[in-house]
């Protein structure tokens, strides 16, 4: 049972405060979210947005992957291994986005990615 527990796979640490999905609608370029397929709701949330969680998120388009952002400021060959870049770089997305709109949730804790990304799926 302890060998099943140790393989057992650790989420990425998300916050779930949707920032990275709520606002598609007011990209200024619409061309990449119409080719991924993506619609939006009044607000400009995407409509695969619910509760804070993406319900497409298994299968969502590369556009969805928030490290391949054009406003990744994070780069990208820092750490060795390309895992560690890839969730350190969205991390530092998601804590910008909070910070840049003043969010309540708590930022994604970049020792705890540290330790844990190579447990991560």
């Amino acid at each position: 049972m302890q060998e099943a527990k140790k393989k057992a796979k650790k989420k990425y640490p998300c916050v779930q405060c949707g920032l990275c999905c709520s606002a598609i609608g007011k990209a200024k370029d619409q061309t990449l979210i119409k080719k991924a397929g993506l619609t939006y709701r009044e607000d400009g949330s995407c409509t695969n947005l619910v509760d804070n969680k993406c319900t497409i998120y298994m299968d969502r388009p590369s556009i969805c992957v928030i490290s391949h952002s054009e406003n990744n400021m994070f780069d990208p060959k820092r750490y060795e291994d390309p895992a560690l870049s890839y969730y350190m770089a969205t991390a530092y997305i998601c804590n910008s986005m909070m910070d840049a709109t003043n969010s309540e949730y708590p930022r994604v804790s970049l020792l705890d990615i540290l330790r844990d990304y190579k447990d991560y799926p």
